[in-house]
């Protein structure tokens, strides 16, 4: 017999590989308004318009045994559709093993088992429809803003490392209903938080040139979090917006440094061609970065903020409140005890 601790997370590994096939579709149909999820039923190339037949859209096995490509047009499928298979595979695998290692144990246990599963999904689809389309689906904002009050209703356990669950339970208030007063503050200051951000954004990177996009934060980042505070609570809000600055500072020095060569051509031709004198190559290095900044999508990171969040809320709080502060002053007793 197999150990239950290693059958759980294998199950739902190989779940979350036929999930992770069904994902590609919606990430590839749902911000295309000539297509729904439900129709056509069948998957199809989207260059010669081909169904795809059972054996090819077996998850991650058919894209190696088809080399990649289509078996009609033989057109290239990108390797995002059997790299989005196997880390869904991966993160309902691990998911399945943490949830195994903390104890399932009664119905809550299991909720919280299922949402997660659910919230992979969403965080999935979130990140590689913002990276092709810069935007987050009303389909997956408005729908979680609505849902997740509800599941926090019904799952209190979402709420209940929440200081406001914490208070209200403290003055008699029942826990479902406790919930529910956490979840709605936790939709407001998700929202209202990314809002404020996006406002002060606006004013600090005004546009330059015609349709240029330069908002610091997309209305879909905003409903995405307001969704997310809903299922979460208000101070995970914070937790996953810093997690998301700091993977977000990190994936902006990696755009930079992939831009850098470009910006330093151009910085080298109109030197040789105007002189180089340094006054000049510094002002035409500002001019030609400032015309040349990549921007990033936000949502990719916030999505990885509310895994990690979902995922090790506790240790994280553990880390920034008691072990980081620790770390930095035994840091400094030690330098100025040297």
């Amino acid at each position: 017999m197999i150990d239950a601790a290693i059958l759980l997370p294998l199950v739902l590994g190989l779940f979350g590989a036929c999930i992770g096939s069904f994902l590609n579709v919606v990430i590839y149909r749902l911000p295309r308004e000539e297509l729904s999820i439900a129709k056509p039923a069948r998957s199809f190339c989207p260059r010669c318009k081909r169904q795809i037949s059972w054996s090819e859209n077996i998850p991650v096995l058919a894209w190696v045994f088809l080399g990649g490509r289509c078996r009609g047009c033989k057109g290239e499928i990108g390797l995002r559709y059997p790299l989005v298979e196997a880390g869904t595979a991966w993160l309902f695998g691990f998911w399945g093993h943490l949830a195994w290692s903390r104890g399932v144990a009664g119905g809550e246990d299991c909720a919280l088992l299922v949402i997660g599963l659910l919230l992979i999904a969403i965080c999935i689809v979130v990140t590689f429809i913002d990276i092709d389309w810069r935007i987050i689906p009303d389909e997956i904002t408005i729908t979680g803003m609505v849902l997740a009050p509800l599941l926090a209703i019904g799952v209190p356990r979402l709420h209940q490392a929440s200081w406001l669950f914490g208070k209200l339970g403290d003055a008699g208030v029942e826990r479902h209903l406790a919930a529910a007063g956490s979840s709605l503050a936790g939709l407001l200051v998700g929202g209202g938080s990314l809002w404020l951000v996006g406002i002060g954004g606006r004013a600090l990177f005004k546009p330059k040139e015609a349709g240029e996009a330069t908002d610091a934060m997309g209305f879909g980042d905003v409903k995405f979090m307001a969704a997310v505070g809903a299922l979460l609570g208000m101070e995970s809000v914070l937790l996953i917006f810093f997690v998301g600055c700091v993977t977000g500072s990190l994936g902006g020095v990696g755009n930079w440094l992939i831009g850098l060569p470009s910006v330093m051509q151009d910085i080298a031709r109109h030197a040789a061609r105007h002189g180089y004198r340094t006054r000049y190559i510094v002002g035409a290095a500002m001019r030609i970065g400032w015309r040349r900044r990549r921007f990033i999508p936000f949502g990719p990171f916030l999505s990885v903020g509310v895994l990690v969040v979902f995922f090790w809320r506790a240790e994280l709080v553990q880390f920034l409140l008691h072990d980081w502060p620790m770390l930095v002053g035994s840091l400094f007793l030690g330098q100025r005890a040297g």
